[in-house]
């Protein structure tokens, strides 16, 4: 039994420990660390972008989405029948005064537990080591995101500010559309246009759409002609049913030889790539190196968790290494000079190779939905409460990747959020230093336009007081009203208002 000592307390691992800058390293394999904190709070990591990110009650049931099945897509589909509080990558275990024990894997494929005596961290492919650090909150997390980049690396880099389409014309978009809103938003302030969800034949076949009868090369050259730089939403890991490229040979497999079903969306489900296959990461590559081939160099990769869902592979790698495989082979087809946002992304697995990551659940133009909320108890659904807690409980990755909370609304058409609620969205999305909004020029008042223009063009100086107040140009923001840390506060009715029927919110 080893002793480490951490300050004012000490905990006891079976594992052979040495110091390091800011804790102790872990050899790698499985570990347990005995705490002396009781029934305190649990740092929860989510697996991916979306899954709830939150402090937890020890001494009160986990947060679990109801339904097996929608629990299965929500988050690490290795965890739908755990019991127990159980997180991936990291996590910690809340002290006195602030403090706050901390354990973190240096390695892909990894879980953290917790109970009132035990903080425990488990390898589920190629053993990983572990970091151990206690003190004030931040401090531990910033000391592992250190760790991290020392064992990742980082490829960091800010976008700019970006229009993105999604949060208005959903699935909606056509060539004509986004050249109107390609010439509304000059002199808004933007530097980055980009197209979501719609522009393709099918989720799967990366072809320009019928509704873009000029081709994406000659969208891609408006962008660039109008001074922004283009960008492009495109999901390489997954497949359609309907799409023609449905071929079993490049999918991952289920046990009796289908292909796995990784979600429903779209009006049907959809199959993850095997990116490990000849045929499979062939389609990855062609997918990516057409857009980018087209002028495209700001490429939205979304629900790319599907390369990492279990299943039957040709390759003998575990999710997380199966996705690592996939995503350096995107960043070696489209170069260094492409800039990669991560959605739906495992988080750990994706430090080094992309340079932002969406750190939270999409956002609604709705606080948060009663329905799903209590029929489901599913946060990694859309709505704006939801985006902003997980993102709150992420700022600890800043360091190593561009964090993306997702976007702020500045219109009150087609929405119905207080002002309150905009502005906690605005004020996370300037914390994190990611900025970006879907609000087309004509769906904005005047008023509307200038405190848009006004968002894009501060750069306001910001402190942290603690976890969830900070500073920004010195006004006081609180988000812990808007949090979901131990038991879910809002009662139905206490601000939780359901959605407006806008088309596709499912996604």
């Amino acid at each position: 039994m080893t002793s480490l000592d951490l300050g004012p307390i000490s905990v006891s691992t079976e594992s052979s420990a040495t110091r390091t800058r800011g804790g102790w390293l872990l050899n790698a394999g499985d570990v347990q660390l005995s705490h002396p904190f009781g029934s305190t709070t649990f740092y929860r990591h989510g697996w991916h972008s979306w899954g709830l990110t939150h402090w937890a009650l020890i001494d009160e049931e986990p947060v679990r989405v109801r339904d097996r099945e929608r629990r299965r897509l929500s988050d690490d589909p290795l965890l739908v029948d755990h019991q127990g509080h159980v997180g991936n990558y990291v996590g910690a275990i809340s002290g006195p005064a602030g403090n706050a024990l901390l354990l973190g894997a240096l390695g892909m494929d990894t879980i953290v537990e917790a109970t009132s005596t035990t903080l425990s961290g488990t390898s589920r492919g190629e053993p990983a080591g572990w970091f151990v650090a206690y003190g004030p909150e931040q401090d531990v997390f910033a000391s592992y995101a250190e760790a991290v980049q020392g064992q990742f690396g980082s490829v960091r880099q800010n976008p700019g500010r970006v229009w993105c389409s999604w949060y208005s014309f959903y699935q909606d978009i056509t060539e004509a559309s986004m050249l109107e809103a390609l010439a509304g938003v000059d002199g808004i302030g933007f530097d980055v246009f980009q197209l979501d969800d719609g522009w393709q034949v099918e989720i799967g076949t990366w072809d320009a759409g019928p509704d873009f009868p000029a081709g994406m090369e000659a969208m891609a050259t408006a962008i660039s002609d109008a001074g922004y730089r283009p960008g492009l939403w495109i999901a390489p890991f997954i497949v359609h049913e309907r799409s023609e490229n449905v071929r079993p040979q490049i999918l991952v497999q289920d046990g009796d030889g289908d292909p796995m079903i990784a979600g429903y969306n779209w009006g049907g489900a959809y199959y993850a790539i095997d990116v490990t296959s000849e045929g499979g990461r062939k389609h990855v590559a062609d997918s990516v190196r057409r857009a980018v081939e087209w002028g495209f160099t700001y490429l939205k990769l979304d629900f790319i968790f599907a390369a990492a869902i279990p299943g039957v592979r040709v390759g003998d790698l575990a999710g997380d290494a199966a996705y690592r495989d996939g995503i350096e082979l995107i960043r070696q087809v489209v170069g260094d000079d492409v800039y990669l946002l991560g959605c739906g992304s495992p988080i750990l697995p994706s430090i080094g190779i992309f340079n932002g990551i969406r750190i939270g659940p999409d956002v609604a133009p709705y606080w948060e939905n009663d329905l799903n909320k209590f029929l489901h108890q599913d946060y990694s659904s859309p709505a704006l409460r939801y985006a902003i807690s997980t993102s709150l409980n992420r700022l600890w990755l800043e360091p190593l990747v561009a964090i993306d909370p997702d976007v702020a609304y500045f219109r009150t058409r087609f929405a119905i959020l207080k002002d309150a609620h905009r502005q906690l969205m605005a004020d996370i999305c300037k914390v994190c230093g990611y900025l970006a909004t879907s609000d087309p020029p004509w769906w904005l008042s005047a008023g509307e336009t200038n405190h848009l223009k006004a968002w894009l063009a501060q750069d306001p100086a910001i402190e942290r007081i603690d976890r969830y107040r900070f500073t920004i140009d010195g006004r006081m923001v609180d988000f812990e009203p808007a949090t979901l840390d131990g038991p879910i506060r809002s009662q139905p009715g206490q601000g939780a208002e359901l959605a407006l029927p806008i088309p596709h919110i499912d996604r």
